[in-house]
């Protein structure tokens, strides 16, 4: 997953590792937001079952996964109206 220049999120600039993740799994940012970076995990269901935000400027970040049954995950990772999506598969 990955975030644009300057300031927007694009897929190439953010990073969710590893993939599968066991616990927690680390974000990076390679280009500088001027707005928080807010991520969500859904479940199958649709269900939302994270949301965590981090200020912004965040370039590298953990989000602690305990708690979450294993399977599939959707990752919705946004700021200032950006959004990239990804697959996170928890182990």
């Amino acid at each position: 997953v990955n975030v644009d220049l300057p300031t927007k999120l694009q897929a190439k600039a953010v990073l969710l590792y590893p993939n599968p993740a066991y616990g927690e799994v680390n974000l990076s940012v390679s280009a500088m937001t001027s707005a928080p970076i807010r991520v969500q995990l859904f479940n199958a269901a649709s269900t939302r079952v994270k949301d965590v935000s981090f200020p912004a400027g965040t370039r590298n970040a953990k989000i602690n996964l305990s708690g979450l049954a294993p399977g599939q995950y959707f990752v919705l990772i946004s700021s200032d109206g950006a959004v990239v999506n990804n697959l996170l598969l928890v182990k």
